[in-house]
């Protein structure tokens, strides 16, 4: 008799699963790219497993950081200004090796002048708060120029289970 074997069904089409990010991520017009770096390996448990706790150890820097660079671009009540966030999103990627966050900043919408002071003060004052809160850290920031680009560059390991789980969506820190 021959033997069928079973296979669990995957939980998610990794095409269907890109597709639908980049259809996503490109409807927003983003105004900045972000790589956030750690510069230092995560450390692992016995397993070679990243720990809980070293990934809410990262994510809790970067929500710091995004904090303080809310603070910097609308003032001192930034918290209680939900409508004038920045509306980010990032993703982590090489957790076990290289960790480090890449991420899409969209200014609020206003017109073009604070538009350009959001984004003048968001240039300047970005590497000086992420060095403060992550010594070892570096930061890369760019205009956006090609959306679909990057778009599918942030994107290309989010069929990875682990970059998956730590995606954090642009409301993750709006939350009390």
């Amino acid at each position: 008799m021959k033997r069928i074997e079973h296979r669990r069904p995957a939980l998610i089409d990794p095409a269907a699963t890109k597709d639908a990010w980049l259809r996503w991520t490109i409807e927003r017009q983003w105004d900045r790219y972000i790589t956030l770096s750690f510069n230092e390996p995560a450390k692992l448990n016995r397993l070679g497993d990243v720990t809980e706790s070293e990934i809410a150890s990262r994510r809790d820097k970067l929500k710091e950081w995004d904090g303080r660079m809310n603070r910097c671009l609308i003032g001192r009540n930034w918290a209680k200004l939900h409508d004038y966030r920045m509306f980010n999103m990032y993703m982590m990627e090489l957790p076990r090796t290289n960790p480090h966050f890449h991420g899409l900043v969209h200014f609020f919408n206003v017109d073009q002048a604070e538009r350009e002071r959001q984004a003048k003060i968001f240039d300047n004052r970005a590497e000086g708060i992420w060095k403060y809160l992550v010594a070892s850290g570096d930061i890369d920031v760019k205009p956006v120029f090609n959306e679909i680009g990057v778009a599918r560059y942030i994107g290309k390991s989010i069929t990875d289970s682990l970059n998956y789980e730590n995606f954090i969506p642009p409301d993750e820190f709006w939350r009390p």
